[in-house]
C-alpha cells in the first residue's frame, strides 16, 4: 500500500527475448491492464514476445544468491549451518564465495 491510498498488486510477465532467451518480469502495479500494455510494448520494441503464465518460469530456480570475497567456503558453510540456514550450495572460485539458498531463507542468510 502506498501512502496515497493506492493499492499495488504483484504482477509477473513471462516471455521470450532476442535469440530465444527466457525473460521474467516481476513488478508491482496499481493498474494491471496499463502495466501489461507497457511491458508488452517493451517486449515488442526489441523483437520479443510475451508468453503465457508458466511458459518460461519452469526453467528458473527462485533462489537467494550472495557473493563476497573470501577464501574459506567451509567456514562459511559451517557458520550458516550453525545458524540453522538451509543452504543449497556454497562455491569458491577465484577468491569469491557464492552462497545459494532458497529464496525463503534470504533474510536469514543475509544476517
Amino acid at each position: 500500500n502506498g501512502g496515497g491510498g493506492e493499492d499495488y498488486t504483484p504482477a509477473r510477465y513471462e516471455g521470450f527475448g532476442p535469440g530465444g532467451t527466457s525473460v521474467i518480469v516481476d513488478c508491482l502495479t496499481d493498474n494491471g491492464n496499463r502495466t501489461f500494455q507497457d511491458v508488452r510494448q517493451c517486449f515488442v520494441k526489441v523483437g520479443a514476445k510475451i508468453g503465457v503464465e508458466g511458459s518460461v518460469s519452469h526453467m528458473f530456480d527462485h533462489q537467494a544468491v550472495f557473493q563476497f570475497k573470501g577464501d574459506d567456503d567451509e567456514i562459511i558453510l559451517e557458520t550458516l549451518m550453525m545458524e540453522d540456514v538451509d543452504v543449497t550450495d556454497v562455491e569458491l572460485e577465484d577468491g569469491v564465495i557464492t552462497v545459494f539458498a532458497p529464496h525463503t531463507e534470504f533474510f536469514k542468510t543475509k544476517t
